[in-house]
């Protein structure tokens, strides 16, 4: 068996003020944190798994292209997390 993770990675950030996914936190941009967290398990091999970012970033998209799995693009987040428009394999 196979686990899927999905970092979900579209949001507007409209409470913080601005794009609160590439504010830095501790030297790098907040969804790297996640992401970071994921691949550093899927790395340990502790099980069979695969890694999928949700965004509607482009500067993400491809930072973590040749990271990830997948990429899925959602280009209407206010629509919903499910609408999402093209899942790429990487």
């Amino acid at each position: 068996m196979t686990l899927h993770f999905i970092l979900l990675a579209a949001g507007f950030g409209s409470r913080f003020g601005s794009n609160k996914l590439l504010a830095a936190l501790k030297g790098k941009p907040l969804y790297r944190h996640g992401l970071d967290s994921l691949l550093a398990l899927k790395e340990a091999e502790a099980f069979p798994m695969s890694v999928t970012v949700v965004t509607q970033y482009p500067e993400i998209v491809e930072a973590v292209r040749h990271e990830c799995d997948r990429t899925a693009v959602n280009e209407d987040p206010a629509r919903g997390h499910a609408l999402v428009d093209t899942i790429a394999d990487n």
